[in-house]
């Protein structure tokens, strides 16, 4: 046998692809967190937004039930979140964004909300901790 023998055994190539997947298993669950929780901001988007469309109609007609800010296809600016409005009368609403393709999975948070108080929810495990 040569002494100044060079290279990887097959065991120090296995333990370092071991050591490999554990680490991308630990890390993969928090980086598609911090996606979903990125885009959880486009849904405050698109509700703070559609909430300020529907005060400045206010200002004007004295009621929200003749503003018609939403319709059956409106969307959060980068489409992560559908946007509707519920339990509209004179003086209130309630604005909900529920998530989309590849949002669909947030299930931490599920459907945003926003009322005419600026009470803001959601349907999700995490509820307030969601804004």
């Amino acid at each position: 046998m040569k002494k100044n023998m060079q290279g990887f055994t097959l065991i120090e190539v296995m333990i370092a692809v071991v050591i490999v997947g554990i680490l991308a298993s630990v890390a993969y669950p928090s980086y598609v967190n911090q996606i979903f929780q990125s885009r959880r901001s486009d849904g405050h988007l698109g509700l703070l937004t559609a909430a300020q469309k529907l005060e400045r109609c206010k200002t004007t007609t004295f009621t929200y039930a003749s503003c018609n800010v939403i319709d059956s296809d409106s969307e959060s600016p980068e489409g992560y979140y559908a946007l509707s409005i519920d339990n509209v009368s004179a003086v209130g609403y309630e604005l909900i964004a529920t998530p989309q393709d590849a949002q669909a999975g947030d299930e931490k948070c599920g459907n945003l909300t926003l009322d005419a108080n600026g009470t803001r929810g959601a349907s999700g495990i995490l509820g307030e901790g969601c804004w």
